[in-house]
C-alpha cells in the first residue's frame, strides 16, 4: 500500500532474511487463495510486517517449505505455510486496496482516476472473497477513513488530527480479533505505525499535491516548504560531482563550470524540504518508532524470537532509512545505522 515499512536487509541475519522472505511469499500465496490471483498485484511490505508482528504478538505457530511460484518458477524458495495471520493480512490487503481505489475515484483525476475505476470491480470481488469474518473490520475501516476524509475537507493547518484518525484505523487493523494484553500491544503498534505512514506519505506527496492543488496537511502548515534551488545545491550534489569538484578546485582556483549531467540531474530531482521542516518531521517519526519498539518489547516468548528480531529491524533500521529517503532525499546507499532508533 505505502512501502515505507520494510526491513534493512544488510542488518538481518541469514535466518531472519529467510523468515522475512518466507512470510512475504506466504502472504502472496494466501492472497491468491483467499482473495483471488489478481489481488496478488497489491502485495506490499506493509502486509508482510502486519503478518509477522501479529504472529509474534499472538504467538501464531508457523512452518516453512521449499517451493517454486509464478514469480520464481525456476528456483525453489522458503515459503511460510498458510496460517491465520497470513490469511488475515491477505484479507486486510483486499479491504485497504478497495478503500484506496474508492478514494482515488473520489479525489483524483485523469489517468489515476480512470485506472482506479477500471480496477474497482476486481477490488470489490477480492474484498467479498475475504468473507463475512472480516466484514466488521471492513466497516470499521470505512468508518475511520470516512472520518479522515471529512477532517481533510476541513483543511485544518494541522497534521495531528488526520494522522491520529489514520492511526486509529490501523490500530483497529492490528488488534482485530485479539484480546487482553495482546490486543493492547497490537493496537499500540498499529497506532504508531499509522502515524508514521501518514506523515511520510504526506511528505512524499507534498510536491505533487501542491502542484495539483490537492489537500496536504503539510502544505497548509508550511507556506514555502521547499528549499530554493540555489540553497539546495550543496545538499543535492552527487558523490561523483562532489569528487569532481574537489579535484578541479585543487587544480584550478577558479570556480568550475557545472556539468551538463549535473544540471540534468538537478532538474529531475525532487525539491528538498527545508532543513528545519525535515528535521521536525524526522524527529516526530523517530519518537513514534521509540514508542513502537516499546510496545514490541512487551512481546517476549522464545518461540517467536526470530519474528521479533525481524520486526525490530524494520522499526530500528528499515523505517528510519525510508524516512531519510523521503525527508532528506537520502540515497539507498546511505547507511541507516547512523540513524538507528
Amino acid at each position: 500500500m505505502f512501502g515505507y515499512v520494510k526491513p534493512y536487509v544488510p542488518s538481518l541475519t541469514v535466518a531472519e532474511y529467510e523468515v522475512y522472505k518466507g512470510a512475504y511469499c506466504g502472504v502472496c500465496r494466501a492472497m491468491g487463495r483467499l482473495t483471488g490471483q489478481l489481488s496478488r498485484l497489491s502485495l506490499s511490505y506493509d502486509m508482510a510486517f502486519l503478518a509477522l508482528f501479529r504472529m509474534a504478538a499472538l504467538k501464531t505457530p508457523s512452518a516453512f517449505r521449499r517451493a517454486t511460484c509464478a514469480a520464481h518458477p525456476f528456483s525453489k524458495r522458503f515459503i511460510m505455510n498458510e496460517n491465520d495471520q497470513l490469511l488475515y493480512s491477505a484479507a486486510v490487503s483486499s479491504l485497504l486496496t478497495l478503500e484506496k481505489l474508492n478514494d482515488n475515484v473520489a479525489d483524483e483525476s485523469g489517468a489515476k482516476r480512470l485506472s482506479s475505476r477500471v480496477l474497482l470491480p476486481s477490488a470489490r470481488h477480492a474484498a467479498r472473497r475475504a468473507g463475512d469474518k472480516y466484514s466488521v473490520l471492513g466497516r470499521d475501516i470505512q468508518k475511520q477513513l470516512a472520518k479522515l476524509s471529512d477532517t481533510e475537507r476541513e483543511k485544518q493547518p494541522s497534521i495531528d488530527a488526520p494522522a491520529g484518525i489514520f492511526a486509529e484505523a490501523l490500530g483497529d487493523v492490528f488488534s482485530f480479533d485479539a484480546d487482553g494484553d495482546s490486543a493492547r500491544i497490537c493496537r499500540e503498534m498499529g497506532r504508531r505505525i499509522g502515524k508514521i505512514i501518514y506523515v511520510l506519505d504526506a511528505a512524499d506527496d507534498l510536491e505533487g499535491d501542491i502542484r495539483g492543488e490537492k489537500y496536504n496537511s503539510l502544505a497548509l502548515i508550511y507556506n514555502d516548504p521547499f528549499e530554493k534551488a540555489s540553497d539546495a545545491e550543496t545538499r543535492c550534489i552527487s558523490d561523483d560531482t562532489r569528487g569532481s569538484f574537489q579535484k578541479e578546485n585543487s587544480e584550478n582556483s577558479e570556480k568550475p563550470e557545472k556539468s551538463v549531467k549535473s544540471e540534468e540531474n538537478k532538474k529531475k530531482a525532487k525539491p528538498k524540504l527545508k532543513a528545519e521542516i525535515a528535521d521536525s518531521l524526522f524527529t516526530a517519526v523517530m519518537l513514534e518508532l521509540e514508542r513502537a519498539r516499546s510496545a514490541l518489547s512487551l512481546v517476549d516468548s522464545p518461540e517467536v524470537k526470530t519474528y521479533v528480531s525481524v520486526v525490530d529491524n524494520i522499526l530500528s533500521c528499515g523505517i528510519p532509512a525510508e524516512a531519510r529517503r523521503v525527508l532528506y532525499g537520502a540515497k539507498k546507499t546511505d547507511d541507516p545505522l547512523k540513524y538507528r532508533v
